[in-house]
């Protein structure tokens, strides 16, 4: 969400829920509005982190494919050693 997105939602929101009488959280959401109010802000965040935790996986899971696949790349990938300093050319 873009800041500006944001602010044209509060600046739509908020005359209605004073209107309404739901500006407290309370009013709005009942006995459970902190539970949900945690939902709405963790949610996003957790599926954020799932998505991009499962795309670490997959790229991992494809390199050690491919790597499997050609041992001589596995090499190269794997290899601890320095790689050869590169000669300036005269």
């Amino acid at each position: 969400y873009t800041a500006q997105s944001c602010d044209a939602l509060a600046a739509a929101a908020v005359p209605v829920m004073l209107k309404r009488g739901w500006w407290s959280v309370s009013g709005l959401l009942g006995k459970y509005a902190e539970e949900v109010a945690l939902l709405a802000i963790a949610g996003p965040l957790a599926f954020a982190t799932w998505q991009g935790v499962s795309s670490d996986l997959a790229a991992a899971a494809a390199a050690q494919k491919k790597a499997a696949a050609d041992p001589q790349s596995a090499q190269q990938i794997t290899s601890s050693e320095p790689a050869a300093p590169v000669q300036a050319r005269a």
